[in-house]
């Protein structure tokens, strides 16, 4: 929710064609997203805490999480709509003569 708070927010001050086209990309994939987001979470906090050994809060970790976690998401996102397509399909709209 934090996510989309900002992307709004980002819509309002400016309206940019890239974001935009981002907040399409992140919908359309929004099944995969929810799928895999927190397995994603958990294991990047995971490896952050346990092998790099940082006594972080919440907030701190969640700046440093975020990021890599929509770099990820992303990755296996475009994998999936690649090798993948039947997994996830979107109707396409019959058109009305």
């Amino acid at each position: 929710t934090t996510f989309v708070c900002w992307m709004i927010l980002l819509l309002k001050k400016g309206q940019s064609l890239f974001l935009e086209k981002g907040i399409a990309f992140f919908g359309k994939n929004s099944l995969i997203i929810m799928f895999l987001h927190m397995n994603v979470s958990v294991e990047m906090a995971y490896i952050v805490l346990g092998f790099f050994h940082l006594d972080w809060n919440v907030e701190t970790l969640s700046v440093l999480v975020v990021p890599l976690e929509l770099v990820i998401l992303t990755v296996i996102i475009l994998f999936v709509n690649r090798f993948f397509p039947w997994m996830i399909r979107i109707p396409k709209r019959k058109s009305v003569p």
